[in-house]
């Protein structure tokens, strides 16, 4: 069973639907495109790299190659980020229309992960349209005051963003003011 029928008689997915997810994750044509490229830029640079794709107004990360844990949550395959405070979630939203874009950055509801954390649909939008322009973009403390990355997208046949890819750096020096 992929439902579950509870006692109130509501039905609830039950834990085989992460089953076929992941089963998902990890048999896409992207993942399995990416996953040797990714392995090699975090084995030479000894960074952390993601692949991820634009779900709402969160980031669905598809792939992760872990080169150590510094981070207090643990991220892999299905784990949703925020957009507004990860650079993977920047560069995606630049793949949007102007439209799209206004009625994502009214969904969100905006929380403070740290000092940095980027609490305005204004600011999200200039970093958005910072992203679109350079073709990158960079996320500084924003989700974790312990990480920095800088994420770049990844662009189909037609010339639409499908996906984003990142390297994640450890903060070693500590808070920057």
């Amino acid at each position: 069973g992929y439902v579950k029928r509870e006692e109130n008689k509501r039905y609830t997915l039950s834990p085989k639907v992460l089953f076929l997810a992941y089963g998902f994750l990890n048999t896409s044509n992207l993942v399995k495109i990416a996953k040797p490229y990714l392995d090699e830029l975090s084995q030479n640079l000894n960074v952390t790299t993601n692949l991820a794709v634009l779900d709402d107004v969160h980031t669905l990360c598809l792939y992760r190659n872990e080169v150590r844990k510094f981070m207090k949550f643990d991220i892999g395959p299905g784990t949703k980020l925020p957009c507004y405070a990860a650079s993977l979630g920047k560069v995606l939203l630049s793949g949007l229309s102007n439209n799209v874009l206004n009625e994502r950055l009214n969904k969100i509801e905006f929380i403070p992960h740290t000092p940095k954390t980027i609490l305005s649909k204004k600011k999200l939008r200039e970093e958005v349209m910072r992203a679109k322009r350079d073709g990158y973009a960079i996320s500084d403390q924003e989700l974790s005051l312990d990480m920095y990355s800088i994420a770049a997208p990844i662009i189909d046949h037609q010339g639409k963003i499908i996906a984003g890819i990142n390297a994640t750096l450890e903060n070693i020096i500590g808070p920057v003011n």
